[in-house]
């Protein structure tokens, strides 16, 4: 149960963000109703994602709840930590940054030696990393153009035309800061 509760608590899909949080408040609500003795031996796993939220460069807290989930992680660290005593939480707490770093480790290990054995099956995957990023680009692109287009069809700040009349020359600035003076006020 424990370990699945992790995996709950470390689980960064849209879909789980309801999980994650009952599962980042239910290791808080075990750790309290365990005690500090009890809860010792179910450290480690406990603070796997603990460690993955509240790393400093992590990618979690980018993502939708992230921000959320970042915050609330702290939060259980912190009651866990004042719950188990700070030397039992550190010392799991590095043996949890050390399992995740010899996971990265062995990963990039990995893929490097896919590399070397299949450089064929290599190019193709560089192929698709590459089209996939093409794909989000293009994607980024066309929300900007609907951006742009709707700002300017709605007639905000948004245009890039210059010229007299056009909201971007130097006398229209200073008419319009006259007109601001002049009415009395902000707004005209």
């Amino acid at each position: 149960l424990v370990v699945r509760m992790a995996g709950l608590a470390g689980d960064t899909r849209v879909a789980r963000l309801a999980a994650r949080t009952a599962a980042l408040k239910w290791i808080a609500a075990m750790a309290s109703a365990l005690g500090g003795p009890a809860t010792v031996p179910y450290l480690e796993p406990l603070l796997l994602p603990l460690y993955r939220l509240t790393e400093a460069g992590s990618t979690a807290a980018s993502l939708p709840g992230g921000a959320d989930a970042k915050a609330l992680a702290e939060e259980v660290l912190s009651h866990v930590r004042s719950t188990c005593g700070s030397d039992a939480v550190l010392s799991a707490y590095t043996r949890a940054q050390a399992r995740v770093r010899d996971a990265r480790k062995a990963r990039k290990a990995r893929s490097a030696m896919r590399a070397m054995v299949d450089p064929a099956a290599a190019a193709a995957s560089r192929l698709r990393r590459g089209a996939k990023k093409a794909a989000g680009r293009k994607r980024k692109m066309e929300d900007m153009k609907r951006l742009r287009s709707a700002r300017t069809f709605h007639g905000s700040a948004g245009s890039r035309k210059r010229g007299a009349g056009a909201g971007g020359g130097r006398g229209d600035k200073r008419a319009r800061l006259g007109a601001a003076f002049a009415g009395g006020g902000a707004g005209g």
